[in-house]
């Protein structure tokens, strides 16, 4: 990262930190966004209380071959959280088109709306690069890591950066993950990186939470490892590190975000 990169970095990590507002001509657009051909529609349900049973399977069996062909699938993943008092799961799926996406998701809340507490929340992100102990795929097929394979831990990092300084979190974000590479965790399996193609509004950004100030860029960040252990000690290994790139780039991207990043963590429990 250039020096004058990280100036404005700090610059940003600073003003969120201290409250004062800096003067800017308006949002600073990403410039060197580079996305795949694959899209991903994130989704997660609350479920009844009673009814954990009931949306398990849907999730687990409700797509057929044909639906695959129809919406044009190139992989789903169905995710149970790990705290069984959250009454929670997730799919994540993985698409050729935006068009397909949109369909599966009508076809899908449809299919659980007597078994959710409230309408899902679900986002529709590009794939934007992955990253595995294999190194960086800069232009994924969607089926890098984990594919079909089920039990391993999966986090889910949904995070909302000030678009005053979104270039200087997405360039931490990568770089990140850039020495995630170099060190391979260990049961890392991999990250994908993902992220709207353009700005939304904060109630279609974060529709049962905190929402951002202003309209800004989605950022999402898919991982899985072997096991929780795992997961937690790559966690750990990092927050604790001698590294002083990646404890500053950590402070960067963390200081850039609007409201804090929403963070779960699942159990991956059907992949195909």
């Amino acid at each position: 990262m250039r020096t004058a990169s990280k100036l404005l970095c700090f610059a940003a990590v600073f003003s969120l930190a201290t409250g004062i507002i800096v003067e800017q001509s308006g949002a600073r657009p990403r410039s060197n966004r580079q996305a795949s051909d694959v899209w991903a529609r994130v989704i997660i349900y609350d479920v009844i209380p009673g009814q954990e049973g009931t949306l398990e399977r849907e999730l687990i069996t409700g797509i057929s071959d044909a639906d695959i062909r129809r919406y044009g699938i190139i992989n789903d993943r169905s995710l149970r959280n790990i705290d069984p008092i959250a009454l929670q799961y997730a799919s994540y799926t993985k698409f050729s088109s935006a068009a397909g996406a949109d369909r599966f998701l009508a076809a899908r809340t449809d299919r659980v709306k007597d078994l959710v507490r409230r309408t899902p929340e679900s986002h529709l992100v590009q794939l934007e690069s992955t990253y595995w102990p294999r190194g960086v795929q800069s232009k994924p097929k969607g089926i890098e890591f984990g594919y079909k394979e089920v039990g391993q831990t999966a986090h889910l990092f949904l995070g909302l950066p000030d678009p005053n300084y979104g270039q200087e979190y997405f360039d931490a974000l990568v770089e990140v993950k850039r020495l995630s590479v170099r060190r391979v965790p260990q049961g890392w399996l991999g990250d994908d990186l993902l992220s709207d193609n353009s700005a939304k509004q904060p109630d279609k950004l974060a529709p049962y939470s905190p929402r951002p100030a202003s309209a800004t860029t989605l950022s999402v960040n898919y991982a899985e490892y072997k096991s929780f252990e795992n997961a937690e000690d790559a966690y750990l290994n990092r927050q604790n590190s001698d590294d002083p790139s990646l404890i500053e780039l950590q402070r960067v991207f963390f200081g850039a975000l609007q409201v804090p990043a929403r963070f779960y963590i699942f159990k991956v429990i059907a992949n195909r």
